[in-house]
């Protein structure tokens, strides 16, 4: 990057697996892929956590979807789990084709709500969801894929917690 007084401001986004923060994570299908992340690892000062990923394939989705390798009581993974954070949420989903920018190229299955009072929504076009902190959520999954589309998740803290909730009774694979 350049040299100068604000060349602090001015940070490579680093593309996985750079990302010097970067866990592994087995992909199911290898359908998605984090592409870059902003957050303290990378800029000591982030207020904020961003994540960039590219949705290539159906069959998998951001929480239930992939494999995570932590393992909770009960013999859950992370995976299997809604989640609440301590801070607000935000998932932006685009589409790539610049001829059109009202078409997704898939359909996104989003859960929120916790329990018996969970909802599912189906996204099948450009969307923002907003997650306030405290609200359960996920999982996500990527139903449908006929063009690769984009997915940005925005954590708006450089640091939270995040507490899992069982699966909602209206939920099927």
């Amino acid at each position: 990057m350049s040299k100068g007084k604000y060349a602090k401001q001015v940070n490579k986004m680093y593309l996985e697996p750079e990302y010097p923060g970067y866990f592994q994570k087995e992909f199911e299908g290898k359908v998605t892929q984090r592409a870059m992340q902003f957050d303290r690892s990378i800029y000591d000062l982030a207020p904020m956590k961003i994540e960039y990923q590219i949705i290539y394939g159906a069959g998998t989705g951001y929480s239930l979807g992939t494999s995570w390798k932590k393992e909770l009581p009960g013999g859950k993974t992370i995976r299997d789990l809604p989640n609440i954070h301590s801070c607000d949420e935000i998932f932006v989903f685009q589409g790539t084709n610049p001829q059109d920018q009202h078409e997704l190229g898939g359909e996104v299955e989003f859960w929120l709500g916790e329990g018996k009072d969970a909802e599912k929504y189906m996204i099948t076009e450009p969307t923002v969801v907003y997650i306030p902190a405290g609200l359960v959520h996920s999982p996500i999954f990527f139903r449908k894929v006929d063009k690769p589309f984009i997915m940005t998740v925005i954590y708006n803290a450089p640091k939270w917690t995040t507490e899992y909730f069982p699966m909602p009774p209206a939920f099927k694979k």
